[in-house]
Order: structure tokens, then C-alpha cells, then sequence
């Protein structure tokens, strides 16, 4: 994701990965590769969804939609830390609720009032065909998500859950962005990839603070996709998919017609 304390990428479900400073010198200052060193909290990532397709109260508590993961080495002792959407949700059941999972544990917004007669679980609501904009912000003990710039889920984390004890020593991080491979985390059948867009996918190696949650909402609007934008990004999506696949097809076939003649 590059060097710098953010750096935006605009991506549809795809896997991006975080990887240490090089240990050459260059200047006399260690150089970052193209991947990005995440030392110790704070952190956050920030991002703009759109659920394409409304969910159903069919699938209330049996179904969520796995929007990002951030996956540090096993021998740091820190979770799995995700973002899902649980379906189902909201008046007519077609909305996603925001969530955090901490390791396979879900922290659910609470269904305390917080504002103007309105509770956490109320404002974590995502509607499908709207851009909205989402921030997942990790301290050393807690871990945060932040819907339209309020938050809306904050949950502490125990033991050896905690961030606190990371050793000194530049620490790997790799982020999943849809769908991580099983290895990584363990799913329950409900997980499921959502049908939408993820843009501006941003990396903040500072961390974010409240007002500054709300800055990267505000300032970040006027350059979201239009509906004319969406199926160009799509079918660019699909060609660095696919492109590789279909060129060695395509080759093989011209191999083939070749050793015919």
C-alpha cells in the first residue's frame, strides 16, 4: 500500500497485504517495500461500502458478510480482527448491521441510546445502494467501528488478546479484504460474500481519532464512484481476475492451432 502514514486503494474484494520495512538502509533510514509495516497500535482502515442487494429477514442469524479481516502472525498471540455485516437487519429486514469479530467472538453494536433517541445498533445500519462509509480503528486494549463517522461498536479485548503485548520488533500484518482464506480464519457456514463495491480502501498507520474519523467521512464524499463510474470499475475487476487465466488460455490455443499447421 506504500510508504506514508495513509494510502488509499480502491479495490472490489481483494486481498492486500502488509509487509515488513526492508532491512537494507537506504540514506541511512530503512525503506519501506510496496506493502506496508505496520508497527504496534494505533492503526485504523477506512473504506466505503455498497450492498448492491438488499438481505432478507429470512436471514436473520443465519447469515453475515464478511467485509475486511487484519490477520497479524500467530506467534503474536493476537486474533483474527474482522468486519461483517449481519443480514436481516433494520425495520424490513434488508438492512446489514455493522459488527466486529474478535477472533470467531461477534461484538454487536449496543442497544443503548447514544443520540437523539437513537441506539449503537440503530446507527450501524447499512443500506443496500447507498455509499457508506466505514472505519475500523485498533488501539492496544480495545477495538473500534465507526458507520457515517459515529461510532457505532467498541469493544475491549482481554489477555493475550490485547495488542499491549507485542513485542518491539516491526510486527507483519496482512489484511483480507471479502473473503480470507480458511486458514486464516475459521468460518461458520453463515459467512458469505456480499454482493457490492468496496472503494478507498485506506490504511492510516497513525490511527484515527474520533474527529478525524468524521474528517475522512466528510472530506472523502465527493469522490465516490457514480452509477455511471460502477460497471467500468467491474469489468476492470474482472479482467486483473481473469486477465492472467484467459492469456495462458488463449495461448495454449494459439500453441495448439501452431502444432495443427
Amino acid at each position: 500500500m506504500g510508504a506514508g502514514p495513509t494510502r488509499s486503494l480502491k479495490v472490489k474484494f481483494a486481498k492486500l497485504c502488509m509487509e515488513q520495512p526492508s532491512a537494507q538502509p537506504e540514506g541511512g533510514r530503512k525503506t519501506r517495500p510496496l506493502g506496508q509495516c505496520i508497527v504496534h497500535p494505533p492503526f485504523a482502515f477506512s473504506f466505503w461500502v455498497f450492498m448492491q442487494e438488499p438481505t432478507s429477514r429470512g436471514e436473520l442469524g443465519r447469515r453475515a458478510y464478511l467485509l475486511m479481516g487484519f490477520f497479524m502472525p500467530a506467534a503474536s498471540g493476537t486474533p483474527v480482527i474482522s468486519l461483517a455485516l449481519a443480514a436481516g437487519q433494520g425495520h424490513h429486514g434488508q438492512d446489514g448491521r455493522l459488527e466486529i469479530w474478535v477472533g470467531n467472538e461477534v461484538k454487536p453494536p449496543s442497544d443503548e441510546e447514544v443520540a437523539d433517541g437513537k441506539t449503537a445498533s440503530d446507527l450501524a445500519m447499512v443500506k443496500a445502494g447507498q455509499w457508506m462509509h466505514v472505519v475500523l480503528s485498533i488501539q492496544h486494549r480495545s477495538v473500534s467501528a465507526y458507520l457515517q463517522g459515529e461510532k457505532v461498536v467498541d469493544a475491549k479485548l482481554q489477555g493475550r488478546m490485547q495488542f499491549s503485548s507485542l513485542t518491539p520488533e516491526p510486527q507483519r500484518g496482512v489484511c483480507f479484504v471479502g473473503f480470507p482464506p480458511p486458514d486464516i480464519l475459521r468460518y461458520q457456514n453463515s459467512t458469505s460474500i456480499m454482493e457490492g463495491l468496496i472503494a478507498h480502501m485506506t490504511y492510516h498507520d497513525e490511527g484515527l481519532t474520533k474527529s478525524q474519523v468524521y474528517d475522512a467521512y466528510f472530506r472523502s464524499r465527493h469522490m465516490l464512484p457514480t452509477d455511471r463510474d460502477i460497471p467500468p470499475m467491474e469489468e476492470a475487476n474482472e479482467r486483473k481476475e481473469h486477465g492472467p487465466q484467459r492469456e495462458e488460455s488463449q495461448q495454449e490455443g494459439s500453441q495448439e492451432a501452431d502444432t495443427r499447421g
